[in-house]
C-alpha cells in the first residue's frame, strides 16, 4: 500500500527541483524515493501516540504535581507531529509536475478518505464505545441510542478529525498547485499564511496571557475582520512542505544553528505553557496548537534536519539487511497505525494503565512506545484480512 492516498501517512517521496538563494542549492532531478520522508513519518506517527498519551491525560492528574509537569513536558515535545504530516503531504501533492486531475482527486482520494472514515467510525462508535467502553460508563438502552450511534459516526472519535481536514486540503488541491507553479507567489503565500495565521495569533496569544481574557484584543478582532481565508487553517505548512523539500543547505554552519534553534523552540514551547498555566491557574493550551508559530516553526526545523542530516545517516543504515525491508514496511503501516492506536489508549485506560501510572516524566514515552508498537503488531495482521485491509 506504498501510494500517496492517505496524505502525510503515507504518501510517497520524490526529489525536488530548484529554489535558488544563498547557502541554498537544489537538490538532483533525478526522481528517486527520499528514505528520510519513511523515517520522519514513523516518528510522526510515534509522536502522534504520544501527544495522546499525554495531553488527554494531563486533565485525569492535578494541577501543578510533579505528574503533571511530566505529562505537559512530553505533550510539548510531541506536537509537531500533525504539522510534520501536512508537510510531508504537501511534497508529493503540490508538486505542479504530477498530473492529479480535480476527477481523480475526489473519485481516487477523497472517496477513499471518505470510506475509511466511515468504516473507523463505525468501530469507534460501537466496539470501543460500548465494549472497551474505557470510562466504565452505564448507558441507557432507549431511542437516544440511535441518534448517538449516528451522531458518533458522523463526527468521530477525537483523532478523526484529521482526517476531516485531509478531505479539505484534497479540495483545495487544484488551488494550491496553481500556486506552487510560481516559486514568487508561493513564496508570498507562505509569507503571507505564516504571517497572519501563526505569527500574528502567536503574539495576540501572549498580550491575551498577560491581561483579562474580558478585555477586547483590538489587534486580534482586526486581523479577523481582514477575512483572509485563502490563508487559514493548514495551508501554510501543506505549501511549505512543498517549498522546503525543493531546496538543499549547503553552509554547515547554518544548519547547526537551526538546529540548536530547534531544541531551544522545543524547550521555550515547554517552558511558555509552564509560566502561563502557573499564571493563570489552569493548564493554558493555545502555544500548543497545530497552527502556533513555535510548533509549527519546529517542525520546519525537524523537517529540514531529516531532509539533510537524517538522509545522509540513513544512507548508512540502509547497507544493514533488513533495514530497508523494515523502514519501508512500518511507513507504509502508518496511516493503519493512526486510526487504531485510540482504541489501544482507551482499552489501557479501562485496565488503569495510564501514562501516569508510574513516573509520568519517565514512563509517558514508554506507554505511549507501548500502545504504537500493538498498534503496528494489530495493523500488520489486519492489512491480510479481507475487506478491513481496504481500510488501513
Amino acid at each position: 500500500m506504498e501510494n500517496e492516498e492517505n496524505q502525510g501517512l503515507l504518501a510517497e517521496s520524490y526529489s525536488s527541483s530548484e529554489i535558488p538563494s544563498r547557502n541554498v542549492r537544489t537538490s538532483s532531478p533525478k526522481e528517486e524515493r527520499q528514505y528520510w520522508i519513511d523515517a520522519l513519518r514513523i516518528l510522526a506517527s510515534y509522536m502522534v501516540v504520544l501527544v495522546h498519551s499525554s495531553s488527554y491525560a494531563i486533565f485525569e492528574v492535578p494541577l501543578f504535581t510533579f505528574n503533571w509537569y511530566g505529562l505537559m513536558f512530553w505533550d510539548a515535545m510531541s506536537r509537531t507531529c500533525v504539522p510534520l504530516f501536512i508537510m510531508i503531504s504537501g511534497i508529493l501533492f503540490l508538486n505542479p509536475e504530477k498530473e492529479i486531475s480535480i476527477s481523480k482527486i475526489y473519485k481516487k482520494y477523497i472517496s477513499r478518505i471518505a470510506k475509511t472514515l466511515i468504516f473507523w467510525n463505525i468501530f469507534y462508535a460501537t466496539i470501543v464505545k460500548y465494549q472497551v467502553n474505557a470510562f466504565n460508563t452505564e448507558y441507557k438502552w432507549d431511542s437516544n441510542v440511535i441518534y448517538d450511534f449516528f451522531s458518533d459516526v458522523v463526527y468521530g472519535k477525537f483523532h478523526m478529525w484529521y482526517l476531516y481536514m485531509c478531505i479539505g486540503l484534497y479540495m483545495v488541491t487544484p488551488l494550491l498547485r496553481a500556486i506552487t507553479k510560481d516559486k514568487k507567489i508561493m513564496s508570498y503565500f507562505v509569507i503571507l499564511s505564516m504571517t497572519t495565521v501563526q505569527a500574528l495569533p502567536f503574539i495576540f496569544n501572549i498580550m491575551n496571557n498577560f491581561k483579562s481574557r474580558s478585555q477586547e484584543n483590538i489587534f486580534s478582532n482586526l486581523l479577523g475582520k481582514l477575512a483572509i481565508f485563502l490563508v487559514a487553517g493548514y495551508t501554510c505548512q501543506y505549501v511549505l512542505g512543498y517549498y522546503l523539500s525543493k531546496v538543499e543547505i549547503k553552509n554547515k554552519f547554518l544548519l547547526f544553528l537551526i538546529y540548536v534553534a530547534g531544541i531551544m523552540l522545543l524547550i521555550f514551547t515547554y517552558v511558555i505553557k509552564i509560566i502561563f498555566s502557573i499564571l493563570k491557574q489552569k493548564e493554558v493550551t493555545e502555544f500548543g496548537d497545530y497552527n502556533s508559530l513555535n510548533v509549527s516553526v519546529t517542525a520546519i526545523i525537524i523537517f529540514i534536519f531529516f531532509k539533510h542530516t537524517g538522509s545522509k545517516i540513513l544512507k548508512k543504515l540502509l547497507n544493514i539487511k533488513g533495514f530497508k525491508f523494515l523502514l519501508l514496511k512500518i511507513s507504509q503501516l502508518s496511516f493503519g497505525i493512526y486510526l487504531i492506536h485510540v482504541f489501544y489508549f482507551e482499552l489501557f485506560r479501562r485496565l488503569n494503565f495510564n501514562s501516569y501510572s508510574f513516573n509520568s516524566l519517565i514512563f509517558s514515552p514508554i506507554h505511549a512506545f507501548i500502545i504504537w508498537t500493538c498498534s503496528l503488531i494489530t495493523i500488520s495482521i489486519l492489512q491480510y484480512v479481507p475487506y478491513v485491509k481496504n481500510y488501513i
